[in-house]
């Protein structure tokens, strides 16, 4: 039929070769009008004793798509849709309008929840309702139509605000999420924590962020002019002072001699080193062949020397601690009044968990609130 619409079947379909070796390949016949035959057999339709004659992308186009449930590594058959039946369980029936009995995952026949579609043919979707911390969801009304606005295009869903009549939130997130077992809302979003009492009546979707519990408490420390004596402790302090005392008699003791004379090794006065034992750390900035003569001398302020870098090492790491990390002490009292965000999990996490007393918590909606409250602190009406 092809060829027959290309031109009459004659003996000159095919060009000969004339090589020598007539078995290669590539002396065998090529077709002058092959291009333009497969052109034409990939447009070719009929019906035959099998049914249409039909080629997508090279192949015969299927009368039938089966559908198989995939268990485990396995499969099974299941129904089967044509263009002019729809689905059937049986190919060639016209009366079963549906599939065999689905198995899910599991070893279940009973669908997962969430696959039914109400029949008004949108979803509500409960959204919280917040004042502060929006970051993650926040509801705005248009004051033209009094209705939450909506994406910038067209969705299936009907996003409902979990608000009351005076526009604040409708209770904690725990009540919002039990607006699905009553089915005023299909599912909810938002910035929901995933509790195992929550998941005991919900499912959750897996989060794409991790936020933690955190307690913020003030900074305790306080820098004055007193500062610089804070790395080390008072014993150190004096034990420092008694060890540059103790020095200072040993090599007084030891340059006893040679300092009769003003040139017995030293090429400083006399009186400049007298200073300089006073306050053996001066050695740090003078070499100690221009302080002392006598070789016992010498080894006492190597060794000296030795201790007082490893003083000055941790002096400078502990001042720039001090400087560079907050010294957050802070520990539970009765007196202290404890803030946390209103609705959230966290009062009963703090009632439950951490034992606090009901009547020292205090709930804000907005990160202004917790500034003033946190900078009045818990004896002026606001929190620790």
């Amino acid at each position: 039929m092809a060829i027959e619409k290309l031109l009459p079947v004659s003996s000159n379909l095919l060009q000969l070769s004339h090589g020598e070796n007539e078995r290669e390949i590539s002396n065998l016949g090529i077709s002058k009008i092959g291009q333009k035959l497969l052109t034409e057999l990939s447009h070719t339709k009929f019906s035959g004793l099998s049914g249409k004659f039909e080629l997508v992308d090279g192949e015969l186009k299927p009368l039938a798509f089966e559908i198989f449930n995939m268990i485990g590594t396995g499969d099974r058959t299941v129904g089967y849709w044509t263009p002019s039946r729809g689905i059937s369980k049986i190919l060639r029936s016209t009366s079963a309008k549906e599939l065999k009995t689905i198995m899910w995952p599991g070893d279940t026949l009973v669908p997962p929840r969430g696959w039914a579609i109400p029949s008004s043919g949108k979803l509500k979707v409960g959204v919280p309702k917040k004042e502060g911390f929006t970051e993650f969801v926040k509801v705005q009304v248009d004051p033209l139509t009094n209705q939450p606005q909506l994406l910038p295009f067209k969705l299936d869903y009907e996003f409902v605000p979990f608000m009351n009549a005076s526009g604040h939130r409708n209770g904690s997130y725990t009540d919002l999420l039990h607006k699905i077992l009553d089915q005023t809302y299909d599912f909810v979003v938002g910035d929901i924590t995933i509790l195992a009492d929550r998941a005991a009546f919900v499912d959750f979707t897996l989060p794409y962020t991790e936020s933690g519990v955190v307690m913020v408490v003030k900074n305790k420390m306080s820098i004055d002019m007193w500062i610089f004596l804070k790395p080390l402790r008072w014993d150190l302090w004096l034990a420092i002072i008694v060890a540059c005392i103790f020095i200072e008699v040993v090599l007084r003791i030891m340059e006893r001699d040679q300092r009769n004379s003003t040139d017995a090794g030293s090429s400083m006065p006399r009186g400049q080193q007298v200073g300089l034992f006073v306050f053996p750390i001066a050695a740090l900035a003078f070499p100690e062949r221009n302080m002392v003569s006598n070789n016992w001398s010498r080894f006492v302020l190597v060794v000296w020397l030795f201790v007082a870098f490893i003083l000055m090492q941790s002096y400078t790491a502990k001042l720039s601690s001090i400087f560079t990390v907050d010294q957050l002490e802070f520990s539970f009292s009765e007196e202290y009044y404890v803030g946390h965000q209103h609705g959230s999990f966290t009062r009963g996490f703090l009632i439950n968990e951490l034992h606090l007393n009901e009547s020292k918590l205090r709930s804000y909606r907005r990160f202004e609130d917790y500034h003033d409250a946190m900078s009045r602190g818990s004896r002026k009406g606001g929190i620790s």
